[in-house]
């Protein structure tokens, strides 16, 4: 917050869209979290990189020798992508930025093609690419989900093979929106996808599970997918305080107690008096 201070109140809102429009782009115009966004901490995001391959894999049906190369291929990328990433310093002009993060996209998505083509046939490497290079951040959050739910390996293997391919259409269709220029049509073509995962996976899991996974993938869940963690007036996060508001709570959200009042100060002792001289006290005798 003590950024947005020293920008001040006028120049906040323009920042966070252009977060907003730099994270679809970033991830194959798939990525709401705008590359600096919100993510898994490292073990877990490097443990949904590996479901993720291991999904691909399996869906390609590809042995155990291929599947860890794979695995390695696509971690090699995500890295790299990181890296790419955090060397971006937001704020800089919009579209310098979006065409600097599309070459990054692109440059990753390369190395990857390259590199699995080595080990797959060229069909394997196709649909392994249409899927793993997206560097689709939300994939990330989804698989942990999933991987939370502590469901039985075959169960778990149908519905990351169901995220698999949300990842796959969700970003062909907002790639398409973003093309067109129709933002709304972004929104909306994402929610719709989501839903139909949504229903899909109910076929997999139990009503409970359900609930939860819905409850976590939410997509104004604040800091997960569709968010900027939280950074006011992004999505999925409160809006940005009116002025002179300053950092209230957002609305609905417990009030935070008022410190204590400091104790009042106790008055000083008065101070003593002092004894009368001699000569005083023979006057007044």
């Amino acid at each position: 917050m003590r950024t947005f201070k020293k920008l001040g109140r006028k120049n906040v809102l323009p920042g966070i869209i252009a977060f907003t429009a730099l994270a679809c782009l970033a991830t194959t115009l798939a990525n709401a979290q705008g590359g600096r966004g919100p993510q898994l901490p490292p073990e877990k995001r490097e443990a949904a990189w590996a479901l993720e391959a291991g999904s691909v894999a399996k869906d390609l049906g590809l042995a155990e020798d291929a599947a860890k190369k794979l695995a390695d291929a696509y971690k090699a990328s995500r890295q790299g992508l990181q890296a790419e990433m955090e060397k971006l310093t937001p704020g800089g002009d919009r579209g310098g930025i979006m065409e600097k993060l599309g070459e990054i996209n692109k440059t990753e998505r390369e190395k990857l093609q390259k590199a699995i083509g080595e080990f797959l046939t060229p069909e394997q490497t196709e649909k392994a690419v249409a899927s793993l290079g997206t560097f689709h951040r939300q994939w990330d959050r989804y698989v942990d989900t999933v991987a939370g739910l502590k469901l039985e390996a075959e169960k778990q293997d149908q519905a990351l093979s169901l995220i698999t391919k949300h990842v796959v259409d969700s970003s062909a269709q907002m790639t398409q929106a973003m093309e067109s220029g129709d933002f709304q049509s972004v929104r909306e073509s994402m929610q719709a996808s989501k839903e139909s995962l949504d229903s899909a996976l109910a076929g997999v899991l139990s009503a409970e599970q359900l609930a939860t996974w819905k409850e976590q993938t939410a997509r104004g869940r604040r800091g997960g997918p569709g968010g900027l963690g939280g950074l006011p007036g992004a999505p999925g996060a409160p809006p940005a305080p009116a002025a002179g508001q300053g950092d209230q709570p957002a609305a609905g959200a417990p009030a935070t107690p008022a410190a204590p009042a400091a104790p009042a100060e106790s008055a000083a002792p008065a101070a003593p008096a002092e004894p009368k001289k001699k000569g005083a006290e023979k006057r007044d005798e």
